[in-house]
This record gives C-alpha cells, sequence and structure tokens, in this order.
C-alpha cells in the first residue's frame, strides 16, 4: 500500500519541483522530526488553505515555531473560494478543493479517508511515509536516515499498524539495496 501511493506519486517529482496542496497532518509531521527538507526536495511550495493554518496553530506547540519558519519558504496560503462538501474535515475540504480548483495534482495527508477522498476525484494522495520513500528512491536520503526519520516519526506520536510498520522497514530495505 505505501509503495503504490509512491509509485503514483514519484513520477511526478521526476521533471523538477512541483506544488502540492497540504492539510496540516503531514506538515506537522514534517516539523515534528525537523524535516522540512524532505518536503523541499520534492516540492517548490506547499499550499494550505486557511482552514488547514488554524488546524495547525490551534494549540502551542513546538513544532509551530518550525512551521512558522517555513511560512513564505517553502508553504504558502492559498484560499479555497468554493470549498466541496464532501466527508472530510474541514482542512481537509479546504485543501481539496485548492486541489481542484488550482489544478494542483497532488494532495498531501496523513489522513486516510482523505486520501481516498482525494484519489476517487483523480488527485494522487501522498503522506509523509511515501515523502520518505521517495526520499529515498531519489538518493536524497540514505536507507538509514529513512530509517531513523521513520522510527523518530513513530516515536513522536505518528501511529502505523504493525502491518504498515513491516511493509516500510522492508520497502526501506529494498530502496537501500537498489543500484543507482
Amino acid at each position: 500500500m505505501i509503495m503504490t501511493n509512491c509509485q503514483k506519486t514519484s513520477n511526478l517529482h521526476s521533471n523538477g519541483k512541483k506544488e502540492a496542496v497540504s492539510n496540516a497532518s503531514t506538515i506537522i509531521f514534517a516539523a515534528k522530526v525537523n524535516r522540512f527538507d524532505l518536503l523541499k526536495n520534492l516540492f517548490k511550495k506547499i499550499l494550505v488553505p486557511p482552514e488547514v493554518l488554524v488546524e495547525i496553530f490551534k494549540k502551542e506547540s513546538p513544532e509551530n515555531n518550525i512551521i512558522k519558519r517555513e511560512i513564505r519558504i517553502l508553504i504558502d496560503e492559498v484560499k479555497a473560494e468554493k470549498i466541496a462538501d464532501i466527508p472530510v474535515g474541514i482542512g481537509e475540504r479546504a485543501a481539496i478543493s485548492c486541489c481542484i480548483e488550482k489544478e494542483i495534482p497532488v494532495f498531501l495527508s496523513d489522513d486516510k479517508k482523505a486520501r481516498n477522498f482525494a484519489e476517487s476525484l483523480n488527485i494522487k494522495s501522498l503522506g509523509i511515509l511515501g515523502i520518505i520513500l521517495i526520499n529515498l528512491k531519489k538518493r536524497f536520503i540514505s536507507p538509514e536516515a529513512g530509517k531513523k526519520i521513520f522510527e523518530e516519526l513513530i516515536n513522536k506520536g505518528f501511529y502505523v499498524s504493525s502491518d504498515i510498520y513491516s511493509e516500510m522497514i522492508k520497502q526501506i530495505e529494498i530502496f537501500g539495496s537498489e543500484k543507482k
């Protein structure tokens, strides 16, 4: 499952960096491990609707300062003219609506329901694990760094099932054994 999403989006990054629209989760998890470089390696800009910024900053956290530092460098605010009435949270609705209105083909989210809904609208979705894998595949990071980042995410509250954990470790090992 992880590799499927990674394969769907890895070709988007082969001809230069693109823009993506994000909900709160992927940005928060990148900040928790202080690894915005993983996003910068793949995207020239991450667009976020104001509804997502409200979600990000609604409570004080150590990662807020890291995220604030990235605003205007990597993160730009973008507003959806009309927020679609779809069965996900307001931040996810606004982000998916921005993808549709601005014709941006990539939605960053670690919310399974939102990702599935975006995929049903032919919007590619990618979460933090896929971002790590693409960075590995493109050799921006080593397999050791990929595993360390993955473990740090888990230690900072990123939940994965035992099946996803095993699959991620397997994928990291596969990328580590591939030749350039």
